[in-house]
């Protein structure tokens, strides 16, 4: 295993832990219009900034406005300089349409393993693949998601320099890797990795882009 690996599971805090599970935990989607803004955040995600992906989220978060009008959610994509604006609003339409027509089906059932229930969903969904899909969930579930979003950044970590070789089997591993060892240490895999990212954009917290989820 590489040392940045290592060192994310050595370089926080007991009291860094109990802070940012106290605070993930208050984000959990408790509904289905919750569970759908984390989709909608994950989806602003792709292809840009986390600046960008904070203003496309902004833009579009109040989804009642948009829900019937294409071309208003294409607008509002627009206005935000989040980019990919025809895709991401052909993509969010479908994604929305889908979404409510039954929510409760995206709701992950009884005893489903968690890798089940997000290529379940990633099955349905058009513009998000395995990461992002996995991203959403871990939004979603912060305290209990038992998936990973291996997006560029988190395999760098793990000396993976080309993500588009990554084979599913590869990606499994990694997954696996990195959620047992967070279980191993007694906290949830996405809340490890965040204190990792946070640290490294120099923040005591993730409420320079989090913030956007509250309320």
């Amino acid at each position: 295993m590489t040392p940045q690996v290592l060192s994310a599971f050595q370089n926080y805090s007991n009291c860094d832990a109990v802070r940012y599970v106290d605070y993930w935990d208050k984000l959990t989607a408790r509904t289905p219009a919750q569970l759908f803004r984390k989709f909608l955040f994950a989806y602003c995600s792709v292809h840009t900034t986390w600046e960008g992906n904070v203003r496309g989220y902004q833009a579009i978060k109040d989804y009642h406005v948009w829900l019937e009008s294409h071309n208003g959610l294409r607008t509002k994509l627009i206005t935000s300089g989040v980019g990919l604006h025809n895709n991401r609003a052909k993509w969010i339409n479908a994604f929305a349409r889908d979404f409510w027509t039954d929510p409760t089906w995206w709701l992950r059932q009884t005893r489903e393993p968690w890798f089940a229930y997000r290529d379940r969903l990633e099955s349905r969904i058009i513009g998000l693949g395995h990461a992002k899909t996995s991203f959403a969930l871990e939004l979603a579930f912060p305290l209990e998601a038992q998936v990973l979003c291996l997006d560029v950044h988190m395999l760098r970590l793990y000396g993976v320099t080309q993500q588009n070789k990554v084979t599913p089997r590869e990606y499994a591993r990694l997954e696996a890797d990195w959620v047992g060892r967070s279980y191993a240490a007694g906290l949830p895999p996405y809340i490890i990795k965040q204190i990792l990212w946070d640290k490294l954009q120099g923040k005591p917290n993730s409420r320079y882009w989090s913030y956007v989820l509250e309320g």
